[in-house]
Formats: C-alpha cells, sequence, structure tokens
C-alpha cells in the first residue's frame, strides 16, 4: 500500500490542518496509507549555513531533523502545506526546507510526487506556491499540482481534481513522467556540482548511476529536451574544468 506523507506546519489546527485532513479523507478513500507530520511537534533549529552536510554529509546539529528526514524518505507521496506568512512559508516550514540542504546534492526524494497546498486570509498563495514548487523540483521530486485555499475556501471540485492528479501519479510509473524544461536544467546543474565540483558527491550519484541519465530515471523525455539538456551539461561543465585550471594554475604561481 503506498503511503503519504501529510506535512502540517502551522502551529495550528485550523485552516490548513482542515483542508489536510479534507485530502486526507480523499486519500484512505482511495485505498492510500497516510502518515502526519506536525512539525511543530519537533524540534527543529536553524541550518547554521556551516555546509558540514554538504562536504561530509552529516549535519552537526543534534535535533529531530533525522526523524522528520526518516519519514520523508519512507513515504511515496507528500502533501507539502503551509499558511502563508508574508507572501512566504511558515518559519517552521522554512527551517525544515533549509535543514535539506545537501538533498539538492544527494537527493533522496527521487521521483517523489508532491502537492503543494496553502491557505490565506490574504494575497500570498501565488508566491508562496511558486516557492514551494520550486522546492519540489530542487529536491528531484514531481510537483504534480496545487492547492490554494483563500477566504472564501475552495470546491470540492477543485480539490478532487488536484488530488486526482496527484494519485495517477502516485500509482504511475515513472516512466510516464514528462519533466519539465526546468527540471531538465535543474537536473543537469547538479550533475555538475557532482561531477565536475563537489567530488564527494559523485560516488553517490555514481552508485544512482544519474552520472550516465539525461535525468534521474527514465522517462518521456522529448529528443529535444535531451539534446539541450546534454549540450548545456557539456557547456558549464566545461566552464567549470576551465574555472578550476585557472584557480590551480594561480595557486602554483603564487
Amino acid at each position: 500500500m503506498k503511503k503519504v506523507l501529510l506535512i502540517n506546519s502551522s502551529y495550528r489546527k485550523k485552516t490548513t490542518y482542515g483542508v489536510l485532513k479534507r485530502i486526507e479523507a480523499e486519500m484512505t478513500g482511495r485505498g492510500f496509507e497516510t502518515e502526519w507530520l506536525h512539525l511543530s511537534e519537533y524540534e527543529l533549529q536553524p541550518c547554521r549555513g556551516c555546509e558540514v552536510c554538504i562536504m561530509r554529509g552529516t549535519c552537526v546539529i543534534k535535533d529531530s531533523f533525522s526523524e522528520v528526514e526518516k519519514k520523508l524518505q519512507e513515504a511515496d507521496g507528500i502533501v507539502l502545506s503551509s499558511p502563508v506568512y508574508l507572501r512566504q512559508v511558515s518559519g517552521i516550514l522554512k527551517t525544515m526546507i533549509d535543514r535539506t540542504c545537501s538533498h539538492y546534492h544527494r537527493p533522496i526524494l527521487v521521483g517523489k510526487p508532491i502537492l503543494s497546498c496553502v491557505t490565506t486570509n490574504a494575497s500570498g498563495a501565488k508566491e508562496t506556491l511558486r516557492y514551494l514548487k520550486d522546492i519540489t523540483i530542487q529536491w528531484g521530486a514531481i510537483p504534480i499540482g496545487s492547492v490554494a485555499v483563500k477566504l472564501g475556501g475552495i470546491e470540492q471540485s477543485v480539490l478532487d481534481k488536484q488530488i486526482d492528479r496527484f494519485c495517477m501519479i502516485l500509482e504511475s510509473p515513472k516512466e510516464l513522467d514528462q519533466p519539465s524544461w526546468k527540471r531538465v536544467i535543474d537536473f543537469q546543474v547538479q550533475k555538475v556540482l557532482a561531477l565536475h565540483v563537489l567530488r564527494q558527491d559523485q560516488p553517490y550519484w555514481e552508485k544512482a548511476g544519474w552520472d550516465q541519465r539525461d535525468y534521474f530515471y527514465e522517462n518521456q523525455l522529448s529528443w529535444l529536451k535531451k539534446k539541450i539538456g546534454n549540450l548545456f551539461y557539456q557547456f558549464l561543465s566545461g566552464r567549470m574544468e576551465k574555472n578550476q585550471e585557472k584557480k590551480d594554475g594561480g595557486a602554483r604561481e603564487s
């Protein structure tokens, strides 16, 4: 049975929680297992920006993030929700996202569908959903849709449409996925970083077989996206190698 993780990043169990409860009812009614992740119930300290997680693979902060990370990794699909705070996600969700910095370099959520959901009494839904979509792409996951619940609420038909698509992607093999241009380019940037800049990531990418792919996994990429993606990789990796040669040359001269 596929498991869906419902992430509640509000300190209160009101509007955002209520929408997640509606989504949960739909998911369980369709035969999916659900699990809740109330971020306010976990000790999550802010990221220190030390980059130890990138360089050494472990975080220096000792708190509950490893538990959160484990739940993310074990889920087959994720519903990522947040109330809108000043045209952005809640502080506790931003803290969680910041702590996933190493996931951009060594992704653990590749191919998992993520449905984004935000609630607001005024504005900011569009900007917040755009941010969540960008984060989903950086994680290597699949942004399959979004739900914006404003002051007037949301019609069940609108919610059903998003849930239908989420369930369809959750049940479909990844070979049917059609990555967007942004996802293709982001993948190539990550690949360049792993193979030409942050060499400690190279074994991780080689073990997953991503170093030999046009994307993380076989899918419905058009020949044009494959061609442009590979050309972009060659261009960017060439620039990185030239920059490294200049650095090495400068170091020898000094």
